[in-house]
């Protein structure tokens, strides 16, 4: 709540989304317990009209990084970066440039 609370109160715009992870990597989250935290996230953020974008599977399998010999969970290439930044503009331009009007939820 705090990291929605002070930036509002500061009148700074808030965007949240789920990152990106690498669906061929084991990732230290519980399934469970990671399914209901992003299920939290899009409520939370569509309760307080903060967007939202879940960029989980934005990355395509080629573009993750290796780690200790197998696939990083969490860190991807180049190309996923610039795969990533490209999503976050499309998302979350119009609050990052000053131009949006409401706050929507994007679940990809």
């Amino acid at each position: 709540s705090l990291m929605a609370d002070i930036p509002r109160d500061h009148h700074v715009q808030f965007i949240a989304y789920i990152i990106p992870l690498n669906p061929q990597a084991d990732n230290p989250y519980v399934p469970e317990q990671y399914q209901e935290f992003k299920a939290y996230a899009q409520q939370f953020t569509q309760e307080r009209g903060i967007p939202f974008a879940n960029l989980e599977n934005i990355v395509p399998a080629d573009e993750w990084g290796i780690f200790n010999g197998g696939p990083d969970f969490k860190h991807f290439s180049e190309e996923g970066h610039e795969r990533t930044a490209k999503a976050v503009m499309a998302a979350f331009g119009p609050w990052l440039t000053g131009t949006a009007t409401s706050a929507t939820s994007i679940m990809q």
